[in-house]
């Protein structure tokens, strides 16, 4: 080959090197300018050599590979994709003065421009810019944001959810049941919405407020076509009997539209946002205290005596927690699936629709009662803080007095019983001392002995505060003994009359706990107002119990009950609401293990943002603040289930099983024999046979599930000859 020719075409290749560089670093220089404007999805290798020769493809290759780099970094927190590439076009064509659609077309058009930027097919521009003609202000990308495939539920994930849902099992706990079983297999956990939706669309279900039994109502039938299968569902509402109203006559008469609205009525917590009112000015001089308190180092004495500073350490929290029983189902909405011979059913196929079991509502709650109280230590050589639950002080049935209410009731009683005979009272003495007053313990002592002040409290249903402070220091004696406080810890309480009163904190002075020992306010704090001497009540914020404690506790109790839905009744091991000893139980061994020690600390460590947080809105109400709920930041708790579980989990899965592998095989003999065993041949068929097994898992489930291959020429028909190979009998791998 010539030199001359050569060398001209080494030219020829160095000057379109230059041209193309020159034309891709304009390119380069629009792409960042509209990535500014819109974050466009960078092209792909593939877009960016199509038509090129091939030196000219790998330089294209490498430049798109080091955009897209450059721009994953850029861009690492925006959705990619085809919506950010159609935004992008709309912002050019709309720099370029929206042309029209007949100057679109050419080389030199608005489509070759607009690709030529973005370095894409002159016709997927085409059709982005008939698509934003066509739409307008409505255009948008065709798929919404986290659009996608809807997850479903198996039928044998179905009716177990059905079979919990109608016991009354409440959505979020059916749905952390039917995780568990699903991870058993290996699937994917569902969320509460996804078995909402499935049990609505795929079972039929109907979703109703759970009825209640309630005196003086006339019980309406009220006939509702389901939209189904034309059967009618009979349903109890409770109605009224009202008078007539005045002016209420047969015939037509002018009715006067004045356009109503109807809304529910609104509420709002107790406490005020005017910063002026006792309350807040008190809240704010208590908060700064605290904090105040907070920066000091605390001393830490030998004996009980006064501290200086305040160290979240040292302070046990306590707080009273009461819980209704609930006779019947637990869940606020009850569930009805359509079943024949007690299976989920289509309406179309016979299933029938059943009453959904009532809430009985009695006139007086019955009710448990507690006092729960938690601390944190340091642990492991101080690397770590732990969280402590103390021994909870009951007193179900009972009402707490004060010192002085408590006395008083104690002479009425003593007094009562001085003039029985009969009975236990037959041969019992006089309680009246020589001195002409009631010895202590009256006739109770002489009849029960030391025994006495129980039978008192169970007869009159009554118990004296008193009885809940020695229970509070027995208990943190023991949870504070071997750390620095031992002898300095602080008790704090909520601002409870009973606990607050003269004849409480004298109580609590003579065991060796003062002001100093108490947290509440000192050093002069709120002197002269109605809160001297004792804590601003209505401050949960300050409180861990009240944020978020009690909440997890009464979640983990729900979580409970549902995990023990299968067991019987008569099952010391389920978890029950049905009576108050039964609420009692229930709250006693949840509290064994729920909430956890990690959530004791987090809630603790939260008093001192609490305080900031009053200290800046002067001491009002503050919404952000407001937990009385128990509502969490974080949607998703860390759930330890107790010992007593254990053996309703297996059952749970046992049950669950079984119903997969009747249901597995009532679908492989029903497919197998109509559609040969040539059906079965790919991966999807397995899966329409098998759907809740991992495809992974699908060798042996099918060993499991003792599917065999017939005999015979065909295939078809004849005696089972050995047990069913799946990779082979398949062609393909498992």
């Amino acid at each position: 080959m010539p030199i001359g020719r050569k060398k001209k075409g080494k030219c020829k290749d160095s000057n379109m090197h230059a041209r193309n560089e020159r034309r891709a670093a304009k390119r380069s220089t629009v792409r960042a300018t509209v990535a500014r404007l819109v974050v466009p999805h960078p092209p792909t290798w593939v877009e960016a050599t199509r038509g090129r020769t091939a030196a000219s493809a790998e330089r294209a290759r490498t430049r798109a590979e080091s955009s897209k780099a450059v721009a994953d970094v850029e861009r690492k927190d925006v959705r990619k994709g085809e919506r950010d590439r159609r935004r992008a076009i709309k912002v050019l064509y709309e720099q370029l003065g929206c042309p029209d659609e007949k100057d679109w077309g050419g080389q030199n058009g608005t489509a070759a421009d607009i690709a030529g930027r973005l370095m894409l097919d002159a016709r997927v521009v085409k059709r982005t810019l008939a698509s934003l003609l066509a739409k307008g202000e409505a255009w948008e990308s065709p798929r919404k944001p986290l659009a996608g495939r809807k997850r479903k539920l198996t039928e044998v994930e179905c009716e177990v959810c059905a079979d919990m849902l109608e016991q009354g099992v409440g959505l979020s706990q059916t749905t952390y049941n039917i995780n568990e079983l699903r991870a058993s297999y290996g699937r994917p956990p569902v969320g509460k919405e996804t078995v909402r939706r499935n049990m609505l669309s795929q079972v039929h279900g109907m979703r109703t407020k759970t009825a209640t039994k309630r005196p003086a109502t006339i019980l309406q039938t009220e006939q509702q076509n389901d939209g189904m299968n034309g059967d009618t569902v009979v349903s109890p509402v409770a109605v009224t009997k009202s008078a007539p109203r005045p002016g209420d006559c047969a015939q037509e008469h002018h009715v006067l539209k004045v356009h109503g609205m109807r809304t529910k009525t609104a509420t709002k917590k107790t406490g005020k946002k005017d910063v002026e009112s006792a309350w807040a000015i008190a809240r704010l001089a208590q908060s700064k205290q605290y904090k105040e308190q907070l920066g000091r180092t605390m001393r830490v004495s030998r004996g009980r005596g006064a501290t200086s500073g305040l160290d979240l350490e040292a302070i046990g929290w306590w707080d009273e927690k009461h819980a209704k029983a609930v006779l019947g189902p637990m869940s606020k909405h009850q569930w009805s699936f359509p079943k024949k011979d007690g299976r989920v059913c289509a309406p179309d196929d016979g299933g029938q629709y059943t009453a959904p079991p009532e809430r009985t509502l009695p006139k007086f709650e019955q009710e448990a009662r507690f006092a729960f109280g938690v601390m944190m230590k340091t642990v492991d050589g101080g690397r770590r803080m732990m969280g402590v639950k103390m021994e909870p002080f009951e007193y179900t049935g009972k009402k707490m007095l004060g010192v002085a209410a408590w006395e008083k009731a104690l002479e009425v009683e003593f007094a009562r019983v001085e003039k029985l005979t009969g009975g236990v009272w037959a041969n019992v003495g006089s309680g009246v001392g020589p001195d002409g007053e009631y010895i202590e313990g009256g006739r109770y002592y002489a009849a029960h002995g030391d025994a006495w002040l129980e039978k008192v409290e169970k007869t009159l249903k009554l118990v004296c505060v008193t009885r809940l402070i020695d229970h509070i220091v027995a208990e943190m004696d023991k949870a504070f003994a071997g750390t620095p406080y031992a002898n300095t810890y602080v008790i704090a309480h909520d601002a409870l009359s009973q606990f607050t009163e003269f004849g409480a904190q004298e109580y609590l002075r003579s065991k060796g706990f003062g002001p100093d020992r108490l947290l509440g306010p000192r050093d002069g704090t709120n002197v002269g107002t109605r809160y001297e001497n004792r804590q601003v009540g209505d401050s949960p914020e300050l409180m861990p119990l009240d944020s978020n404690l009690f909440s997890d506790l009464m979640y983990g109790c729900k979580q409970h009950r549902a995990l023990t839905w299968l067991l019987p009744n008569d099952d010391p091991k389920k978890f029950k609401f049905g009576t108050p000893a039964e609420v009692s139980n229930t709250l006693r061994r949840t509290w064994e293990v729920f909430p956890t020690p990690e959530r004791i600390v987090e809630d603790i460590k939260r008093f001192p943002d609490a305080l900031d947080k009053i200290i800046a809105a002067k001491g009002a109400y503050v919404d952000e603040m407001d937990n009385r709920k128990g509502r969490r930041k974080r949607a998703t708790r860390k759930f330890t289930a107790h010992p007593d579980c254990d053996e309703a989990r297996e059952a749970n899965v046992a049950k669950y099983r079984q119903m997969l592998d009747e249901a597995s095989s009532a679908h492989a003999a029903a497919l197998v024999p109509s559609s040969g065993w040539s059906a079965l041949r790919t991966r999807s068929a397995i899966s329409g046979v098998f759907p809740c097994v991992s495809p992974g898992r699908y060798s042996a489930a099918l060993a499991g599930y003792g599917v065999h291959k017939p005999a015979g020429p065909s295939g078809e028909g004849g005696t089972p000859s050995r047990r069913f190979q799946p990779a082979t009998d398949f062609g393909c791998p498992l």
